[in-house]
C-alpha cells in the first residue's frame, strides 16, 4: 500500500511548549540519555545509568541495546561468523572473531594464524583476576631461548567493545594508541572501567565462547615465574632448575574453514511450516504475492490458483505449477557472502523468509532454472525494467543478513544504480515497544532523487524527490490490523502527519497522534510512500515512524530519520 504526500503544502503551525507524555519521551529517549563515558570508535558507549548499550555514529548509529552483549549478538548474528580454534596442554577453547566490528584488528589476528607465526606460540604473562596474556614469543627447544614472534606494521586503535571478562584484546605500547601488533590478551575479569579509558581505549576483537573460560580460567591459576626477564610467566608442572618445552602454555591456533562445502539441505531440506498450519513457505508466498484471492485445495494447505506477476519477465500467471518461489539472494551465494558459519536455525530462517519482502519472489520456473545461484554480474532478469528494483532487492537482502559483495558483483550491482553499492538498501534503525523498551521491529528510510537507481543521502532543490519507508514488524503483529504514525519533529515542537497530510501538533495526550495510514494489515514488511515533490526550499526535519496496535501500544523508530533536502 503507498501513500503520497506533497510537504510543500504543509501550513507549519507553531506553538510554545508541548507537554511530554512517557511515550513521547521514549520516542526521544535515544537523545535524552546521559552518557557514561565516551563513545568507541564505532560510536557506541555502555549508558551509566542502565547499562543498555548505545550507538550513536557509523553503521549502528540510532541503535539501542539492552546490554553490549546484545549489540555483539546483533552485529555478529548478522555476518559471517569466524571462529579460531586454540589448542593447549591444559585444554582447548575456542574464539569468536569480531570480524564486522574490528576488521583491522581481525585481519592482522588471522594474518599471524594463517602464516604459521603463532604455531607454539606462548602465554607469557598472567596476572591474577585480570588478563592472561599471549602472542608474543615462541620457546626455542635447541637453544633454550624465547624468540619473539616476527611482527608487521602497527595497526590502527579500533575500540568499540568494552573489556569485559572473557574479551580478547589486543596489548600495545603505552602512550600510543596505534602500536598493537601480535600480542593479545583474554580479560579474567571485567577490565572496562580501566581498559577502556586509557591509551584510546583497548581494542576488543574477539571472545572466547563456549565453555573455554573454564580452560583459560585453568591456565590462570598456574603458578607464574621470572623467565628470561618477564614477569608473571606462567609455568606448568615447573619444579625448579631447566625449563622444557612441556612448563610452557604452547598454543596452536587455527582459523575454521570459511568456505565450508555448501549443502542445500542445511538452508532447505523441504519448505517450512513456521506457523504449523499446514500451509508451508512455498504456499504462504503464492497467498502473498497473488493479486487476487487465491483457490485452496480441499485440505487447505495448498494452493491450487490466483494470478500472480513474474516481476523477472514481466508475464501474468495463473498456474502455481509454472512458477518457483526465488531465493533473490541464492542459497549457494548467500553461503559464499558469509553465511557459510551461520547456525543450521538462522540458514533455514533465512531460506524461508517471509517477513522480508525481498528475500522470496515468484518467478517463472524455466527464468528461475536460467538464473540458478548467479549474481547480477553474471545474470539479469530479462525484464529490463526491472532491473532496478533487482539489484536494490539484492542489496536489501545483503544488507540485512549482512553478507558480503565481491568485486565484480559490485561493480555491476554500482553499474545499474549509479551510486555505490551502499545506497542500494534503504538507511534501517532497530524499534522498540514503548511499553517494555525491549527491541523489534525494523524500520528504514530511502530518499530517492529524480531518475536514479539508487538512494541518496539527501534530497536536491528543484528536483524530483521521493521519500519512502519501509517496516519490518515484529512476527507476533502479522495479521494485526495496526495504524502507521509518522511524527515530525521541528525544534521543540512535535506533531504527527495525518493521512489528510495535515501536521497535527502534539498536545500530551497519545491518542492525539493522528494516523498517516489507518488500520492497515501486516502481510509482510510494509512500504509507503511520504512524500514525492518538487521542493523549492530547503527543508531539514526529523522523522519518528511507529505502528499502533489495538491495545494502544507502540512500536517506534530507535532514532530518528532526517530528511534533508538542500
Amino acid at each position: 500500500m503507498l501513500k503520497k504526500l506533497r510537504m510543500d503544502g504543509f501550513q507549519l503551525i507553531r506553538f510554545s511548549r508541548i507537554v511530554f507524555t512517557t511515550i513521547l519521551m521514549l520516542l526521544l529517549s535515544s537523545y535524552s540519555h546521559s552518557h557514561g563515558g565516551g563513545l568507541s570508535s564505532y560510536g557506541c558507549h555502555t549508558q551509566a545509568s542502565n547499562g543498555s548499550y548505545h550507538c550513536h555514529s557509523g553503521n549502528y548509529s540510532g541503535l539501542a541495546f539492552a546490554s553490549q552483549e546484545a549489540f555483539l549478538s546483533h552485529v555478529q548474528s548478522q555476518t559471517g561468523v569466524i571462529i579460531a580454534q586454540v589448542k593447549t596442554p591444559l585444554g582447548d577453547f575456542s574464539i569468536e572473531l569480531f570480524e564486522k566490528i574490528t576488521p583491522v584488528t581481525v585481519s592482522n589476528f588471522l594474518s599471524y594464524v594463517n602464516s604459521g607465526r603463532y604455531g607454539g606460540v606462548l602465554f607469557h604473562r598472567s596476572v591474577n583476576s585480570f588478563v592472561l596474556q599471549g602472542g608474543g614469543y615462541i620457546f626455542n627447544q635447541s637453544g633454550y631461548t624465547l624468540d619473539s614472534v616476527r611482527t608487521d606494521e602497527p595497526i590502527q586503535n579500533e575500540f568499540n567493545v568494552s573489556n569485559t571478562r572473557g574479551t580478547i584484546s589486543m596489548a600495545k605500547l603505552g602512550g600510543n594508541p596505534n602500536s598493537a601488533t601480535s600480542q593479545w590478551f583474554i580479560n579474567l575479569a571485567d577490565n572496562s572501567a580501566n581498559l577502556d579509558e586509557q591509551n584510546g581505549g583497548f581494542t576488543v576483537f574477539g571472545k572466547v565462547i563456549g565453555d573455554g573460560m573454564d580452560v583459560v580460567d585453568r591456565i590462570a591459576a598456574l603458578q607464574t615465574y621470572t623467565v628470561a626477564g618477564l614477569s608473571d610467566f606462567p609455568l606448568n608442572n615447573y619444579t625448579g632448575g631447566t625449563l622444557v618445552s612441556d612448563n610452557f602454555i604452547e598454543m596452536t591456533i587455527t582459523q575454521t574453514d570459511s568456505a565450508s562445502t555448501y549443502s542445500r539441505d542445511d538452508y532447505l531440506p523441504y519448505w517450512m511450516d513456521e506457523d504449523e498450519d499446514c500451509i508451508n513457505t512455498r504456499h504462504e508466498a503464492l497467498i502473498i504475492e497473488s493479486r487476487i484471492p487465491v483457490t485452496m485445495s480441499e485440505s487447505g494447505c495448498s494452493v491450487l490458483s490466483g494470478e500472480w506477476l513474474d516481476q523477472a519477465t514481466n508475464q501474468i500467471f495463473t498456474e502455481p505449477l509454472d512458477l518457483d518461489i526465488d531465493h533473490t539472494v541464492s542459497l549457494a551465494e548467500a553461503h559464499v557472502s558469509g553465511a557459510s558459519h551461520w547456525p543450521i536455525e538462522r540458514k533455514r530462517a533465512f531460506a524461508n523468509d517471509l517477513l522480508n519482502s525481498e528475500v522470496l519472489k515468484v518467478m517463472d520456473d524455466s527464468s528461475n532454472a536460467s538464473k540458478s545461484d548467479k549474481d547480477p554480474s553474471e545474470w539479469l532478469p530479462p525484464n529490463e525494467n526491472y532491473h532496478c528494483n533487482y539489484v536494490k532487492n539484492w542489496v536489501e537482502v545483503k544488507t540485512l543478513y549482512g553478507l558480503t559483495f565481491d568485486k565484480d558483483e559490485k561493480n555491476a550491482i554500482e553499474k545499474i544504480l549509479n551510486t555505490s553499492v551502499e545506497y542500494g538498501a534503504r538507511k534501517g534503525v532497530v524499534g522498540i515497544q514503548a511499553s517494555t523498551g525491549k527491541e523489534m521491529a525494523r524500520f528504514a528510510m530511502g530518499i530517492t532523487e529524480g531518475n536514479n537507481c539508487g538512494y541518496s543521502s539527501a534530497g536536491s532543490l528543484y528536483q524530483n524527490t521521493l521519500i519512502d519507508f519501509s517496516i519490518s514488524p515484529d512476527k507476533a503483529h502479522l495479521g494485526q490490523a495496526v495504524d502507521i504514525l509518522v511524527v515530525a519533529v521541528l525544534g521543540d515542537d512535535i506533531y504527527s502527519i495525518s493521512d489528510t497530510a495535515e501536521l497535527v501538533p502534539f498536545t500530551g495526550d497519545a491518542s492525539s497522534l493522528m494516523p498517516f495510514i489507518r488500520s492497515t494489515v501486516f502481510r509482510e514488511n510494509f512500504t509507503f510512500r511520504l512524500v514525492e515533490s518538487v521542493f523549492s526550499e530547503p527543508i531539514n526535519v526529523s522523522i519518528y515512524i511507529a505502528y499502533r496496535l489495538d491495545s494502544g501500544d507502540l512500536i517506534y523508530s530507535s532514532a530518528p530519520f532526517v530528511v534533508d533536502i538542500k
